[in-house]
């Protein structure tokens, strides 16, 4: 990945400020799945005299269907009334996903917040029993599946439901993406409690390391702590030197 790839995948305005302003001297820091996070990429930063590491939190834009579909089927704790208990209006139906993107497809995430999303699968009885009318079509393995996206209009109070009759295969990848900014906009909010997961990680890595540089060759041990070493500056640029120690 270049500058120009990171910059498409960052999340929001000041870390794309922050990355313009580091110049064309900047490299990426290519540590592995393992070391470069969910959503956060490390730049590493030549200042002269030494290295520095900036962390950008990054989206995901390229997933598969069968990637996309398995986020969407994943199970939520408790769950979402379908309407607004004390205004019937804030309710929306949509009997397919395109009439859904139509709608709300570019909507302001901050003033209409996604707080949850929850799919229900029905077979072909209990399908018909709640849809007398429908006709929808089933996903390729034979199930009817609508998926509920609420909404908390911020800026009103407004809890605001809203209720797409039907997806098929081919709509996995658009709810996907469309879901992906609310995610990121969530964790934006809750960002202060990142560090501690993400140095656990960290520090599982580094002891790995450093056992196999038991057993590594003189040159192998050479590559291994640096990798250490590059693990330590990050761990530091996280949550700083007192982690490090733990």
């Amino acid at each position: 990945m270049n500058i120009d790839d990171l910059r498409k995948k960052l999340i929001n305005k000041t870390d794309i400020e922050k990355l313009n302003s580091l110049g064309k001297g900047a490299t990426i820091l290519h540590m592995g799945d393992r070391c470069c996070y969910d959503g956060d990429c490390f730049v590493r930063i030549d200042t002269g005299e030494g290295f520095i590491y900036e962390k950008f939190e990054t989206r995901r834009i390229d997933i598969s269907q069968e990637q996309a579909k398995e986020a969407l089927l994943s199970k939520h704790p408790f769950y979402a009334i379908e309407t607004n208990y004390t205004n019937n209006n804030a309710s929306h139906l949509f009997n397919n996903v395109s009439e859904f993107m139509n709608e709300f497809g570019n909507v302001d995430i901050d003033l209409n917040l996604v707080y949850r999303f929850d799919v229900t699968e029905y077979d072909e009885d209990k399908f018909y029993n709640d849809f007398p009318e429908g006709t929808f079509k089933p996903c390729n393995d034979g199930l009817h599946r609508l998926i509920q996206i609420t909404f908390i209009v911020q800026h009103k109070a407004i809890y605001m439901p809203c209720i797409i009759k039907s997806i098929t295969d081919k709509d996995y990848i658009p709810l996907y993406k469309f879901l992906q900014k609310a995610y990121w906009r969530l964790t934006e909010s809750w960002k202060g409690f990142k560090p501690y997961s993400y140095i656990k990680t960290l520090i599982i890595k580094r002891n790995e390391l450093r056992k196999q540089i038991i057993s590594a060759s003189d040159y192998d041990k050479k590559i291994l702590r640096i990798q250490i070493s590059q693990i330590d500056m990050m761990i530091d640029s996280i949550h700083g030197s007192y982690a490090k120690k733990r």
